[in-house]
């Protein structure tokens, strides 16, 4: 799916979260599947604790890491493609 910059991003209530040091790790029961999101993933991932869009989510990671906005923009629809793609978020 490609990244609308309107659209909501929600987490789904398939994976179940734990944390691993400062990193999230994400399970999803129905395929078994484990995946540890590093430190920005998992930023991204507190990031949507709550509904929100993309312009947000980059904002606050442009806060953070030193990287010009486009850059970060692009790296955070990737990882959204890969998290919907997972059934780890979803859209509204």
């Amino acid at each position: 799916m490609k990244i609308d910059r309107n659209v909501t991003f929600v987490r789904s209530s398939k994976p179940v979260e734990t944390t691993v040091g400062s990193e999230v790790v994400l399970m999803t029961l129905d395929s078994g599947e484990c995946l540890g999101l590093g430190e920005t993933g998992s930023d991204v991932w507190r990031l949507l604790e709550k509904p929100t869009q993309l312009e947000p989510v980059v904002a606050a990671l442009s806060e953070t890491y030193e990287a010009p906005p486009g850059v970060i923009e692009q790296d955070v629809k990737e990882l959204l493609e890969q998290m919907l793609d997972r059934g780890l978020i979803e859209v509204r």
